[in-house]
């Protein structure tokens, strides 16, 4: 009785073990192409080990559906192959990939450092006359897409002034509750600006005239004290945004 309880609890503490399936030989393959693609002194051999580890990835179902491995080699090829080669039209088109699905200043911002390594690269300003008239379209692209998430600073100072002055100006229950409740900055998927370090001392005169008047305006207009269902009503993302203290109820 006792050597049978012993070898339970010696199965209890092993516990079942995982079965690991063996990567497929052909991973080992790639990684290999890829570490000695790495190892290139020159472009015609990153050229070839790039082109045999795309061939390899097609016959195998593609890169998205491979195993971790092999992404993180084509990841480190991809790079060896795009820094030791020259073609300034596929990096152009890589950069403005990037830059079109950018959602937050610090892509954007990442994406001129890209170019500013291209333009030392290859030797060129990608604006300027000397660029290849092939490669063009590609700036072309990246500015739109700039463009389309892009806020003059103009436009953003005014906006924040209009919804300051707005809420600022409310004696009334009824506009209090829906400058407070509405999000003033209607600048659809827009949210880049580019020359906000111009306007950093404007928006913190217009942060401090906010912040007042919104604490006011519910503590006095909307008399959160007499009234606790007011204290409901979100802050708008102008007040998140301008990183208002709003104090807390008792």
């Amino acid at each position: 009785m006792r050597c049978w309880i012993a070898a339970l609890i010696a199965l209890c503490a092993c516990g079942p073990k995982e079965h690991m399936e063996p990567e497929p030989p052909w991973v080992h393959d790639y990684q290999r192409i890829a570490r000695e693609g790495c190892e290139c002194q020159d472009p015609d051999c990153l050229n070839a080990a790039h082109a045999a580890a795309v061939k390899m990835e097609t016959e195998h179902g593609g890169i998205d559906d491979a195993p971790p491995s092999v992404q993180t080699a084509h990841g480190e090829l991809d790079t060896c192959w795009r820094e030791g080669t020259a073609d300034i039209g596929r990096d152009l088109a890589v950069a403005a990939d990037a830059v079109c699905k950018c959602t937050d200043t610090a892509c954007i911002e990442g994406y001129r450092r890209q170019v500013v390594q291209i333009e030392d690269k290859y030797g060129v300003d990608t604006h300027g006359k000397s660029l290849d008239p092939a490669a063009r379209p590609e700036v072309e692209r990246a500015d739109a897409c700039l463009a389309a998430v892009t806020i003059p600073a103009s436009d953003y100072l005014e906006s924040l002034t209009a919804a300051t002055n707005a809420l600022c100006k409310c004696e009334d229950e009824d506009c209090v509750k829906a400058e407070i409740s509405r999000d003033p900055r209607d600048f659809g998927d827009r949210f880049y600006v580019p020359d906000l370090a111009t306007i950093e001392a404007s928006i913190e005169d217009i942060k401090f005239k906010y912040c007042d008047c919104y604490q006011i305006a519910k503590t006095k207009v909307l008399k959160d004290q007499d009234k606790p269902e007011q204290a409901q009503i979100k802050p708008t993302k102008l007040v998140l945004e301008l990183g208002c203290k709003i104090k807390k109820d008792k």
